[in-house]
């Protein structure tokens, strides 16, 4: 398993940083996911990124993996404290709906026994 894993946003030919792109990339990040220990996101020399490329790409993952295993593995540098305190905000939410749709898939799993 590498130790460390960099994905450069600007070299992924993104062009629009749109929801879809944005999908792109959190598939790239969830493929990666079991082969090393940290993903670092680079932003370098990006001049945009849009909100909804930042939910879709980062944000959506706290619906799949719990918040201390995203902030262990996923670092992400060089983007703006603007769009960083976004993503805080965006990730806070999607975990809420993470804890919100365990508890409801183990609600449901007591009921159906």
């Amino acid at each position: 398993m590498d130790s460390l894993i960099t994905i450069k946003i600007k070299d992924l030919l993104i062009v629009e940083m749109s929801r879809e792109e944005g999908a792109i990339v959190r598939s790239l990040i969830l493929q990666l996911w079991n082969q090393c220990e940290n993903i670092v996101l680079d932003f370098k020399d990006v001049t945009f990124a849009s909100i909804s490329f930042l939910d879709e790409a980062i944000a959506k993952i706290f619906l799949d993996k719990p918040s201390n295993e995203v902030f262990a593995k996923l670092k992400i540098v060089e983007i703006t404290e603007t769009k960083r305190n976004f993503l805080i905000s965006m990730a806070s939410s999607r975990n809420k709906q993470f804890i919100k749709n365990k508890k409801e898939k183990a609600n449901l799993e007591h009921i159906s026994r």
